[in-house]
This record gives C-alpha cells, sequence and structure tokens, in this order.
C-alpha cells in the first residue's frame, strides 16, 4: 500500500495491485470475486469535506468521519477463469478491510492536518447509522417470534438402555436481546437457534456417560454440529464443511450423534457448516461435563456465554457479526445485553463459579469488580493448584473457556464486565452489552 498527500485542501489515498492486460476481467463493485485466487486491482477516490476544510479522496460516495467504516467506490479485476459466485464471502471481507484500513489512515491523515494544516476532531458517533454491510443478511421473511424468553436453559433428556438421549431442532427465530430501553425500541435479531433458544440449551451430563444427541434441521440452510474441545470418535466430529467427517445435515433431514463422554470440563457445540454466518447467527450453546468424583463444588455454578450481533434495532434485519466487515453493535450474556442480562444473587462467604464460554468471533477481557479470582480450568482441563493465577480480569479469546472461582466477601452488588469498553454498549449507548452483576447479600 502507499500513500500519497498532494497538499493542501486535498489528499488521497490508492492502493493497488496490477493484473496482466491480457488476464482482466472488469467487474463492478457489487460483483463477487475470490481475492484469494485471483489477482485485483483496487483504485479508490472521492472528495469529501472533514472537518477543518480541505478535502479528503476516498472510496464512498457517504459522509466520512475519521476512523469509521467507508462505504466505497471501487474496481475489481480478477482473471476471466473466476466464476461472479465463487469465493463470493471472501471477496466482500477482503474488500471491506481494506475499506477499514483507508478509513484507518485517513483518520490519522485528518487527525494530523495533513488534509487542511488543522487538527480534525471525529464526531460523535452516538445514535449515527452504521452503513450496511455487504455480507448478505440472515433471511427473515416468516420466521417467527421466540417463545422462549431465556437462553443456556437445561435441556432435559430421556434414558434409553443407559444412553442419555437428548433432541436438538435447529431453527430461525426473532429473538429479543434488549427490550425497550432508553430511545431504543425492543431490539430483536433473527437468530438460528437450537430448540429456540440464544444461546443453544446447555447440555449437562457426567464423565462417562453414553449420550445421544439427535440433531433436526428446520433452517433454509445445511447445517451440523461439532462438539468444541471434546474428544469424541472422528466420525462424530461434525466437520460437514469441508464436508470430511459427515455431509451437512439438509433442511428436512436429521442426524445423531452418538460417544462416550470421556472428559470432564466446559465445552460448547456449534454449527460446523458456513460457520462465519451459522455461528454468528447464533448457532452455539453450552456443554458441561461434570466430573464422576467431584471434589468440592461451588456454591454458585454460573455459565456465562459470550456472543456479539450486528443488527438494525428499528427494523431488526440482522447480519453475522464478523471482524473488519462486519462490525457488532450488540453484545450478549447468554442472550442478553446488559440491562436484560442476569444478576446472579449470592451469600456472602459462598464459592462462585463462573464459566466462561467465547462463543463468537471476537475476544473478551471479561473484568470482575471487587474481588480476585482463580483461574481453575481453562479449555475444559483444571489447572493445579500450584499453577492456579490469581487474576481480575480474564482474556477469553474466540473458542476459549476459562473456569474462574472467588469468595463472595463483600457485601454489595459488583459488577462483570467485557474491558473493550465499546463492547459495553448497544448501539453506542453505554452501559450496555457485556455486563452482569453479582449481587452478595448478608
Amino acid at each position: 500500500m502507499r500513500y500519497r498527500a498532494s497538499g493542501p485542501p486535498r489528499a488521497s489515498v490508492l492502493h493497488e495491485r496490477p493484473v496482466p492486460a491480457d488476464r482482466a476481467a472488469a467487474l463492478t463493485k457489487r460483483q463477487r470475486v475470490d481475492h484469494s485466487r485471483a489477482p485485483f486491482r483496487l483504485k479508490v477516490w472521492s472528495d469529501r469535506r472533514v472537518p477543518g476544510g480541505g478535502a479528503l479522496q476516498v472510496p464512498s460516495r457517504e459522509r466520512i468521519s475519521p476512523g469509521v467504516r467507508l462505504v466505497r467506490e471501487l474496481l475489481c479485476r480478477a482473471s476471466p477463469d473466476v466464476g461472479p459466485d465463487e469465493g463470493r464471502r471472501a471477496c466482500r471481507r477482503r474488500q471491506t478491510m481494506r475499506e477499514v484500513r483507508f478509513g484507518i489512515v485517513l483518520g490519522l491523515v485528518a487527525a494530523l492536518g495533513l488534509a487542511s494544516g488543522a487538527s480534525a476532531q471525529a464526531p460523535t458517533h452516538a445514535g449515527m447509522a452504521m452503513p450496511e454491510p455487504m455480507e448478505e443478511p440472515i433471511p427473515d421473511a416468516g420466521v417467527p417470534l421466540a417463545t422462549e424468553s431465556r437462553g443456556a436453559q437445561p435441556l432435559a433428556f430421556r434414558l434409553e438402555r443407559g444412553v442419555k438421549v437428548f433432541e436438538l431442532t435447529a431453527r430461525p427465530v426473532k429473538w429479543l436481546i434488549l427490550p425497550a430501553w432508553r430511545d431504543l425500541p425492543d431490539v430483536r435479531v433473527t437468530a438460528w437457534t437450537y430448540n429456540g433458544q440464544v444461546p443453544g440449551p446447555l447440555i449437562r451430563v457426567t464423565e462417562g456417560d453414553r449420550v445421544r444427541i439427535v440433531l433436526r434441521n428446520e433452517l433454509p440452510a445445511g447445517t451440523s454440529i461439532h462438539w468444541h474441545g471434546m474428544r469424541v470418535p472422528n466420525a462424530m466430529d461434525g466437520v460437514a464443511e469441508p464436508p470430511i467427517t459427515q455431509k451437512p445435515v439438509m433442511p428436512g433431514e436429521t442426524f445423531t450423534y452418538e460417544f462416550t463422554v470421556r472428559d470432564p470440563g466446559t465445552f460448547f457445540y456449534h454449527s460446523h457448516v458456513e460457520t462465519d454466518r451459522q455461528i454468528s447467527a447464533g448457532l452455539a450453546g453450552p456443554l458441561v461435563v461434570d466430573p464422576k468424583r467431584p471434589g468440592r463444588k461451588p456454591d454458585v455454578d454460573y455459565v456465562a456465554m459470550l456472543q456479539e450481533w450486528r443488527v438494525d434495532p428499528r427494523s431488526g434485519k440482522t447480519w453475522p457479526a464478523m471482524p473488519t466487515m462486519s462490525e457488532p453493535n450488540f453484545f450478549t450474556v447468554n442472550g442478553k445485553a446488559f440491562p436484560a442480562t442476569d444478576t446472579l444473587t449470592v451469600r456472602k462467604g459462598q464459592r462462585v463459579r463462573i464459566r466462561f464460554i467465547g462463543a463468537n468471533q471476537f475476544a473478551h477481557p471479561m473484568h470482575l469488580h471487587g474481588f480476585p479470582f482463580k483461574i481453575v480450568a481453562t479449555d475444559g482441563f483444571p489447572v493445579p493448584k500450584a499453577a492456579q493465577l490469581t487474576k481480575d480480569t480474564i482474556n477469553v479469546a474466540p473458542g476459549e473457556r476459562y473456569d474462574v472461582e472467588f469468595v463472595a466477601e463483600t457485601p454489595g452488588t459488583w459488577i462483570v464486565h467485557c474491558h473493550i469498553l465499546h463492547h459495553v454498549t448497544n448501539e453506542d449507548r453505554e452501559p450496555g452489552g457485556l455486563i452482569f452483576a453479582v449481587k452478595v447479600v448478608e
């Protein structure tokens, strides 16, 4: 990438990779091409004014603020043998990633006064409409309102000849993540769910159990279930894209998973088809395996599954939340954004365990007020006492699980929250998102 300043009042940015003329085939800005396989050429231009005077040449016809996502005009060139539908998501993501990089560069240019010789200030953006992502929204035609009100509820099983049998149905619903709050209406996302819950129901079993999980697919697309972190037979691993251990379970079909649970700990289950869309749309749920010979049990045991959403709060139009290309504007713990999240009420002196699960695509440094905690397990594996770190913040990366424990020694209402502070907002309104409370009573 190279940056070129033409002097006040105008600056420009050019990013291009040349394409052999005899192989070039022009594509319009919304056509799709796999940039991971084909060369491309990208030029950007505009003449929008910036605060303090002057202008920037940027890839947009929209209002531009320093550091804010840009919506662009572009020219893609690719080899003619790449079809317009091939790798469609890869193209959209790479294009938008470049937009964000341009936005950062242009924001720095404006902030340093290179465009106009004066400092630029980013405007307050709370409540401003975000441009729609290039990624296709989750289909919402005919999707019913959810009949469940809370996610991660314990899933009942039936016993058949010593096997615990669970049933999961993948289906779309309109899920309420935040009741009307401040100037926002009821915020509902179009979610793809297990059993109509976000997150999916809590499957809780014991080490050594033989389990059978029957998946029914009522989605408009193929899906599967992967048992994240669990040791299962290869044929039960759920990897249907690519189709390594099974083919996708298509709409209307049923697939049965069966295995013996080998390890205790905190795990989760999720789709393994078109994972960037399906998991981000809600197809994930917690799975806890209790040890066959339990040691000291905590007085309070709470699962906290962390997820992100990109939704128009007024229309309910929902996109999969993804880094750089479809940034989230809502964040949930067990399917709810603060102030709709849970409050844990515990008695002074009780031992509390929180099982953090990073379900989607963003990291969350979760911070506890009022008490230090010990990390007693990571990714389902217990941490020996001599190795247990004492902390008050733990960074939960996508796919990670951390079990932390603390003693509620001081009465009062204490909060647990993500310390990436945008993640404690609802549509840029604070406080919201990834916050829940621990209320300690005498």
